[in-house]
């Protein structure tokens, strides 16, 4: 009889506490679920004697090959220059890629869950092109589907001109002007991304630039891909003020597979520090605000970069890996669901057209 109260009471529990997963493997909750990597990469690193892609003998790459080999459903991937989404959209009108749609909507997110094509790329600018001053490119080049703006990303890699600067930032640490923020054309900018829905980026911004974007923008604003500063204290990670600012707009924050981002001692970085700074953006900013962000190639950045952040995470089965060590940590599916695409999908909602 006490078994059976037992039992009982751990029904009600569950009920109301939401289901808690034992028995799925990764492969199934990642087959229910749409995963979205905040900052991914598709193609393959340099130098590992594989192709770009996977081609067949046609040169014909299809696109249910990455979903079923990595489980990601959507890539948010940096372009080089505004016309290579027009090479996508090429390639995809050729059939030269197959089983892929561009995410320029909602809509094409549902396209997405609903398995009508494999997977989803959805462009991200992580340098901003020149604008020369105004705002007016940025219709153009969300006509031709960027729908994620970087504000900044940071000298000395990425140099622009007082014409066109619209905050400041970080590439890997450089100093940075951390009592100087957005200009008046980032907050015109700003002003263009709400009005034509694009996804406000603040990664690489410093604090000030950061705090100033979040405060401008009426939609909800991201940080898709960064670590916490308060566990390494470092110039392109986010402090608590930061990350619960984003959070207050209803945005979230991305955890990245960086080495020298999550441990000080970047070598020996791993899919434990991962989830220590991913918990401590859940305490600052609650389950609702996270998100997952590789920032690296489909087969991860090589040992012998400071990137590296060991082997699971530099694997292509990074974030089945991820989910086996938030399981084992007694992580609910529901919880589960918002860290691995439910998140970026409200921001989306919120911010991206409809249809």
């Amino acid at each position: 009889m006490k078994k059976i109260c037992f039992l009982f009471r751990l029904c009600v529990f569950f009920v109301f506490t939401g289901s808690i997963v034992h028995g799925d493997s990764a492969d199934e909750f990642f087959a229910d679920h749409l995963i979205i990597d905040g900052t991914a990469n598709p193609t393959f690193r340099p130098g590992t004697n594989l192709t770009t892609f996977y081609e067949d003998r046609k040169g014909i790459t299809d696109f249910s090959e990455l979903t079923n080999a990595t489980g990601l459903d959507v890539s948010i991937m940096s372009t080089s220059d505004w016309r290579s989404m027009e090479r996508w959209q090429q390639n995809i009108d050729n059939e030269n890629f197959t089983n892929i749609a561009i995410i320029r909507s909602v809509r094409d997110l549902q396209r997405v869950y609903e398995g009508k094509v494999s997977h989803g790329v959805m462009f991200y600018v992580q340098k901003p092109w020149p604008l020369n001053g105004s705002v007016r490119p940025i219709e153009e080049w969300f006509d031709a589907g960027l729908r994620v703006f970087q504000i900044t990303y940071g000298e000395p890699t990425h140099k622009v001109s007082s014409r066109d600067r619209l905050g400041y930032g970080t590439d890997r640490g450089d100093p940075v002007k951390e009592d100087k923020g957005l200009t008046e054309l980032g907050r015109e900018v700003i002003d263009e991304l709400n009005r034509l829905g694009i996804v406000v980026d603040v990664s690489h911004c410093n604090r000030q630039t950061t705090l100033d974007a979040v405060a401008h923008s009426k939609k909800p604003v991201v940080s898709s891909h960064a670590g916490c500063e308060a566990l390494v204290k470092h110039a392109r990670n986010k402090s608590d003020e930061e990350i619960r600012a984003i959070a207050k707009s209803g945005g979230i924050f991305g955890v990245s597979c960086i080495g020298w981002m999550l441990n000080e001692k970047r070598e020996r970085a791993s899919i434990d520090d991962f989830v220590e700074h991913l918990e401590h953006a859940i305490q600052v900013a609650g389950i609702d605000h996270v998100a997952i962000s590789s920032d690296t190639y489909r087969n991860g950045w090589g040992k012998d970069s400071g990137h590296f952040a060991g082997e699971k995470l530099g694997s292509e089965q990074r974030w089945k890996h991820l989910y086996e060590a938030l399981v084992d940590k007694g992580y609910r599916k529901d919880d589960l669901a918002k860290i691995f695409g439910l998140n970026w999908i409200r921001v989306l909602k919120a911010v991206i057209p409809a249809r």
